[in-house]
């Protein structure tokens, strides 16, 4: 599937989402804060590792693509000197509209385990946009 390194990097924001649901503890006056998982088979957690693999693809492109970019710009530093800022941006913003080659493998929305994970409505709209299959 053709997604813009923009839409690549926000997928990957959502399939991490799925690792679990930050939850805050007090033990004994210590606040903590866990990440309890979801609980999702072992086939769809193999789907989730295997769209999260692509999207880490696409984006260590974007990001090399990215650094070359501040390189050639700051002529071999590493930051962008102001009066190049404004170019920096507008390439920048031209190269995450760029498309890159993801494979994905959809998901079912049964497959979320919906009533028992808590997933958030953030991470859920980006999946039914990219990932879910349409019943």
């Amino acid at each position: 599937m053709k997604l813009t390194y923009k839409n690549a990097i926000i997928l990957r924001g959502a399939l991490n989402a799925l690792e679990g649901r930050e939850k805050t503890l007090d033990a004994k006056g210590q606040t903590q804060i866990i990440v309890k998982p979801f609980k999702f088979s072992g086939k769809t957690r193999l789907k989730i590792a295997r769209n999260l693999r692509a999207c880490e693809t696409a984006f260590a492109d974007y990001d090399a693509a990215r650094v070359g970019l501040v390189r050639e710009l700051a002529e071999g530093g590493e930051k962008v000197p102001a009066e190049k800022l404004a170019i920096f941006n507008q390439r920048h913003e031209e190269l995450l509209n760029e498309d890159a080659e993801v494979a994905l493998t959809p998901l079912e929305e049964a497959e979320l385990n919906l009533d028992d994970n808590e997933i958030s409505h953030a991470a859920l709209a980006v999946l039914v946009e990219y990932l879910l299959a349409s019943e």
